[in-house]
């Protein structure tokens, strides 16, 4: 039995359906941290993410937030800029995560939705993982059917993820979104009920 609240973990690869899993559980009352909008709102200009984009890529951060079709570029180009960037976001967001459990510790579940949950080790200080996942062909028409997204940059993208095998085999509870929506739905609904059983 875990002190509540219980921490538990969203993750998965780029299109597998992770932002409809998280969505789905928010609807069940318990409050769910996204790294991608920490991220985002840290891009907007007036904050440290905007500053820290302009001293690494200042053409990316000329208006009123970052432009991330800039940023993508640039990456593409310079993949060891990402780790200059990384370096000084990540204390940042980790900051807000921390500030964001606090305000809710009277909630029996924390959800955290992390696209690199495994690649950057939050698997040590959460109590549980989701893994939501699809079939491979499933996840690739998905994400090329996203607006500037390119097969170039989706295979940028995995190639700083752990494959999804690797990913199912770490989780503790695993969601197939390769369904009809009722059925994921209800899936999460089981998945729930099984942490609150088992870690509450």
């Amino acid at each position: 039995m875990i002190k509540q609240p219980v921490k538990v973990g969203v993750t998965g690869s780029i299109g597998m359906g992770k932002t409809t899993v998280a969505l789905e559980i928010s609807k069940h009352d318990y409050p769910v941290w996204n790294s991608d909008e920490v991220v985002h709102q840290l891009y907007n200009r007036g904050k440290l993410g905007y500053s820290i984009i302009k001293k690494i890529i200042p053409e990316a951060a000329v208006g009123l937030c970052v432009d991330r079709v800039i940023l993508s570029q640039k990456l593409l180009k310079f993949p060891d800029l990402i780790k200059k960037i990384e370096d000084e976001i990540h204390p940042v967001v980790n900051e807000n995560q921390k500030s964001f459990l606090l305000e809710h510790l009277n909630k029996k579940l924390v959800i955290f939705d992390i696209p690199l949950l495994f690649e950057t080790n939050c698997e040590e200080w959460l109590d549980c993982v989701i893994v939501v996942t699809a079939p491979v062909l499933v996840q690739k028409k998905r994400v090329l059917s996203r607006r500037g997204m390119t097969a170039e940059k989706l295979s940028f993208i995995l190639s700083r993820q752990i494959s999804n095998t690797k990913k199912v085999k770490k989780a503790d509870f695993v969601i197939n979104t390769n369904c009809d929506y009722d059925v994921m739905v209800t899936t999460v609904h089981s998945v729930l009920e099984s942490i609150i059983n088992d870690y509450t």
